[in-house]
């Protein structure tokens, strides 16, 4: 991704998000999740709207790991390690991990813990760490642009739970 992307779901803008501002835009969202997921009941928070699309617990669940993966990318990335492996397919995550059953508090936990461990992260990074590059499955990425990746998760993901909620409230469930 460029230095110019903006996606075209949660509108985020790559380009906004220099190495000083990235860590402020990670330690909100688990308070930003959190609002989200205030005032739903249980069963709300845990149906999927339709069998291919997250529970709202799922894309907290989700977030909390990839906040964890992005920790130790933060970590391993600037000695050249290799990252074609690294990180796994979110959809059978899910599934093996079970997200829809965690507990919601274990799961706002991790995500704040996480959160805060991963801008912490970014925080000790030096000014030549955020240029190194690495080869991830989908092409080559220095490590400014997978921390652009890793608000984007942020951010589209608490916008999908907000979009999971609404139509799981308004239709009621289809399936969990």
């Amino acid at each position: 991704m460029s230095d110019d992307y903006v996606c075209p779901e949660c509108h985020l803008d790559y380009g906004t998000l220099d190495p000083v501002r990235i860590s402020s835009r990670i330690r909100p969202v688990g308070d930003d999740v959190r609002s989200r997921l205030a005032g739903h009941d249980d069963q709300t928070l845990r149906t999927r709207p339709e069998p291919a699309v997250w529970s709202a617990v799922e894309y907290a669940a989700h977030l909390a790991d990839a906040f964890d993966a992005f920790v130790e990318m933060v970590q391993v990335m600037p000695s050249g390690a290799d990252m074609t492996d690294f990180f796994w397919n979110p959809d059978d995550r899910a599934i093996v991990q079970r997200y829809n059953e965690h507990a919601l508090e274990s799961v706002l936990t991790a995500l704040d813990t996480n959160a805060i461990r991963l801008a912490a992260s970014f925080d000790r990074l030096r000014t030549e760490d955020w240029t190194v590059t690495a080869e991830f499955p989908w092409g080559e990425r220095d490590l400014l642009t997978m921390a652009r990746n890793a608000v984007h998760e942020g951010v589209h993901h608490a916008q999908d739970i907000e979009h999971v909620l609404q139509r799981v409230s308004a239709s009621g469930p289809t399936s969990s």
